[in-house]
């Protein structure tokens, strides 16, 4: 859902946000780190628990808050950061997260996890694919030529 995560962040904050002057390969960074996360935890063998701790809001919530408490106003930094950090939401909205409440919401509530409930993924193979897919046309329309692909990863801008 690489693909699916990038593609749909980049649309979700150009219709959202309407900043086109964004770098947007931060954006790109937030919204595969849960997914590099997730994938990392299970080949190293963590904890289920801490497996959780990668999709989760409130994991989100809280990198957030150090960023907004711990940078100082209008500097680079900070709208990198917070670029990552809005990419992360838009990770965990893109990849259906939300509907398993007890990953979303962790640690709030108080469950006994097993392999089951720490899926790659909520929805079906098919779908993924679907989704996946879309997400490669979107990217191939923004990046007609070599020269917006250059412009991307020298300045992070999208036309």
């Amino acid at each position: 859902m690489i693909i699916w995560s990038v593609a749909g962040s980049f649309y979700l904050f150009r219709y959202i946000f309407k900043d086109y002057s964004a770098d947007m390969r931060f954006l790109s960074i937030g919204s595969v780190l849960p997914l590099i996360l997730n994938f990392l935890f299970k080949i190293l063998g963590v904890n289920y628990e801490i497996l959780l701790m990668s999709q989760s809001l409130i994991s989100v919530l809280i990198i957030f808050s150090f960023v907004m408490l711990f940078t100082k106003r209008s500097t680079e930094l900070r709208k990198k950061l917070l670029l990552i950090c809005i990419g992360m939401f838009f990770s965990l909205f893109l990849n259906f997260v939300w509907l398993n409440q007890t990953v979303f919401f962790y640690p709030l509530f108080n469950y006994q996890f097993s392999e089951f409930d720490v899926q790659e993924s909520y929805i079906n193979t098919n779908f993924q694919i679907l989704l996946n897919t879309i997400g490669a046309f979107y990217v191939f329309y923004k990046f007609k030529s070599r020269k917006l692909v250059n412009l991307f990863l020298k300045t992070g801008k999208i036309i």
